[in-house]
């Protein structure tokens, strides 16, 4: 058993149709580090998420130790970042600001590298729709609708929000939008969260997604629940 795959049969243990704070950190924790082990394992192909042979996981700490914040992402133009749908001149936010505000967080960078090894860009919509979401993620795709997004920071959250959907292939129940507001919530403070906001984020999902239940029905790395 490989050391991602320990970290995913963890979150399995961790299932509950209820709420539990302990399991839910536990669970994002897991998640956290399952992110780590991708981004340093040599035969993850992060465009497919599967694995060819060998142990490939790169374990030397003076390697890790080399990437500093800094260097991570550099200055990324948001052409190489971002694609634009129906392009509207009365837009609320410019999307260089927005990748300009995810790289001065190591939460928005994470997601600025996620999208990189996945090979995706997400596309900010600025067509007129008849709904108030703010983006959607779909297999390989995110979509953003700009209308609904009121500023580059908001901008900027739902970036996360969705990248970390497709990164961790979580969705449909209400423990993966907490999961996905709480990545959010850690880009707005840029600290860890405390106890009353995993509350409150919990009770934001599931006040937000009443049709899904905490964890039945939902799915994690495409596997249901």
């Amino acid at each position: 058993m490989t050391l991602i795959q320990g970290y995913f049969g963890i979150i399995e243990l961790c299932h509950s149709d209820r709420y539990d704070l302990f399991l839910a950190d536990t669970e994002l924790r897991c998640l956290d580090e399952i992110g780590i082990l991708l981004r340093y394992n040599h035969n993850h192909d992060p465009h497919t998420g599967r694995f060819t042979s060998g142990n490939g996981v790169d374990n030397g700490k003076k390697d890790v130790d080399k990437l500093t914040e800094s260097s991570i992402i550099n200055y990324a133009k948001a052409t190489d970042v971002f694609e634009v749908s129906n392009n509207s001149e009365n837009s609320n936010f410019e999307l260089q600001n927005v990748a300009d505000l995810m790289e001065k967080s190591s939460v928005g960078r994470d997601a600025l590298t996620k999208l990189s090894e996945k090979g995706v860009k997400p596309i900010f919509d600025y067509s007129e729709v008849r709904h108030t979401n703010r983006g959607m993620q779909q297999g390989n795709s995110i979509r953003l609708y700009a209308r609904n997004i009121a500023n580059e920071r908001v901008a900027a959250q739902t970036v996360i929000h969705e990248t970390t959907h497709l990164y961790y292939g979580i969705g449909q129940n209400q423990w993966a939008e907490a999961v996905c507001f709480a990545k959010e919530k850690m880009f707005i403070t840029g600290r860890p969260l405390t106890v009353a906001e995993k509350r409150y984020i919990v009770k934001l999902a599931k006040d937000n997604y009443p049709e899904f239940k905490w964890k039945k029905g939902g799915y994690i790395n495409g596997k249901r629940l």
